[in-house]
């Protein structure tokens, strides 16, 4: 039975190389690429970096975001619907502001889902892991199929329930028992030695170069869009040294 699953390691192995091969032709966008390895919040980021670098904002020392002059033109609109959504955000926005703020606008946060929902329904998706990992139920399912074969031959076959209805009885309850004794080891091995689902687009994205907006930035831009992007407001601020100071005592 172990075999089986010997296969089943084989069969979706080649299938994710056949996978992996496919994505060096694919199309990936780059936003899509930094959500994928990451999360919205890397996405903002990148977004939020696209427009300093094109001149469309500016960032100051704290995280605060500036409109520019040029960003301030319509015409001057990107190209890609991530930046774009941003950048109309931050037009209607009261600057400066921090990307945090602007990223919990509810405009921006739907045209940010539906853009990567339409990236993501792009990728191919075998071998997914609630389609692979069939593979390991059924041959799970395999070995305790065989378990409780072997338990029937140990206790039936050798003729032992039948030498009265005691014994009948015993029999019908030994069985399925005996069966899981030799099913927990064989199972247990079988889990030890299987190997998760790789996640190929995951780990095909990860192989990728940063961000091209990402990389442009200097050091200070960076840390401070780090900065805009954990803003905290005041209140939440008020929150944490009411927690810490244990206000509850008078």
């Amino acid at each position: 039975m172990y075999a089986v699953l010997s296969v089943a390691w084989w069969v979706r192995r080649r299938a994710s190389r056949r996978l992996d091969a496919a994505l060096a032709d694919f199309e990936i966008d780059p936003y899509h690429a930094v959500y994928t390895t990451g999360w919205t919040t890397d996405v903002d980021r990148a977004a939020a970096a696209a427009l300093i670098v094109d001149g469309l904002a500016r960032i100051d020392s704290e995280g605060g975001i500036t409109l520019t002059e040029r960003g301030a033109e319509p015409m001057n609109t990107p190209e890609h619907p991530l930046p774009a959504a941003l950048l109309d955000t931050l037009r209607r926005t009261e600057t400066p502001t921090y990307l945090r703020r602007l990223t919990s606008e509810s405009g921006y946060r739907e045209r940010r889902e539906n853009f990567l929902s339409r990236q993501q329904a792009r990728v191919p998706v075998w071998p997914a892991e609630d389609k692979t990992d069939t593979l390991f139920r059924t041959a799970t399912l395999s070995l305790l199929a065989l378990s409780l074969f072997y338990a029937v031959q140990l206790w039936w076959l050798t003729g032992a329930a039948f030498q009265g209805w005691r014994e009948f009885l015993a029999g019908l309850i030994t069985t399925p028992l005996l069966g899981l004794l030799i099913a927990v080891p064989l199972v247990l091995l079988a889990v030890g030695l299987w190997v998760g689902v790789p996640d190929v687009f995951r780990q095909h994205c990860a192989r990728l170069p940063e961000h091209p907006a990402m990389q442009a930035l200097d050091e200070d831009q960076s840390l401070a869009l780090h900065r805009s992007a954990t803003h905290k407001e005041p209140w939440e601020r008020r929150e944490e040294t009411w927690s810490d100071t244990g206000t509850d005592t008078f």
